[in-house]
């Protein structure tokens, strides 16, 4: 084997190594942010599709206590689900804040960060007055009202 090779080969070997280390995070990042849900809402998740030790339960938010994103995405949903139109992000982070959520600083930007991130479940149409659930246009990623 050349020389050449051997350091392609390395370099793969390398690269595989990254690329499984960084989807290994991932897939435990996912996992914490599922079972900090499931905690929530009082749902029980297999131990087995968890990584790690279990975690203590996070206190409700204050204002010193800043909201997840997993609470800004679903306390959204639940905002729009109950409006029943669009909004846009600056209308969505007030009412995400009198509900109680510390977002920070700049909490439109932040919720509009947020939801653009979250593709499955919010689509935004300026035209038609902002985000809104992608179930409403019938789009490929919509997800069931239920």
């Amino acid at each position: 084997m050349s020389d050449k090779s051997k350091t392609a080969e390395a370099i793969l070997k390398k690269q595989k190594i990254q690329f499984l280390r960084r989807a290994s995070e991932q897939f435990d990042r996912d996992m914490k942010e599922l079972k900090q849900i499931a905690d929530k809402y009082g749902i029980q998740v297999l131990a087995m599709a968890t990584s790690g030790p279990p975690e203590v339960a996070k206190p409700a938010p204050t204002e010193k206590t800043a909201a997840t994103t997993a609470e800004i995405v679903k306390a959204a949903a639940d905002f729009l689900r109950r409006r029943g139109s669009r909004a846009q992000s600056g209308e969505i982070a007030k009412a995400l804040i009198a509900q109680g959520l510390n977002i920070g600083e700049n909490s439109g930007k932040k919720v509009s960060s947020y939801l653009t991130r979250t593709k499955k479940l919010f689509d935004n149409k300026p035209e038609f007055g902002g985000y809104g659930l992608a179930a409403w246009n019938g789009g490929r990623n919509a997800v069931s009202r239920d």
